[in-house]
């Protein structure tokens, strides 16, 4: 980038710059899926499950997740794993229809 304004107009999401690449950006995105999955843990625990499996992922992978965090380490992200296969398996539900919920945001306009 040869000015701020070309910085400027640079997409939100673009990676353009010379230092995270390949394998460091790899590690920078699972990083930031830990950090994601460890807040939604979070928020999972103050929450009352009334499915099993939604109430068992999060008390089993919850100290592991926050010990990769702590030490760094992300290779083989088990848990990461496990909490995607859980969300594919337990679907959502409207409360008025019983019509399972779409999992990504639809388009507003």
């Amino acid at each position: 980038m040869s000015s701020l304004q070309a910085w400027g107009d640079l997409a939100v999401g673009v990676n353009m710059l010379p230092w995270p690449q390949n394998t460091n950006l790899d590690r920078f995105h699972r990083m930031l899926d830990y950090f994601s999955l460890n807040g939604q843990l979070a928020r999972r625990g103050r929450a009352r499950q009334t499915n099993i499996l939604r109430r068992l992922i999060p008390q089993i992978i919850d100290k592991p997740v926050q010990w990769r965090i702590r030490e760094s380490l992300y290779a083989f992200p088990w848990e990461l794993w496990l909490s995607q296969f859980s969300e594919r398996i337990v679907k959502r539900r409207s409360l008025i229809t019983g019509k399972e919920l779409p999992t990504e945001a639809g388009h507003v306009c």
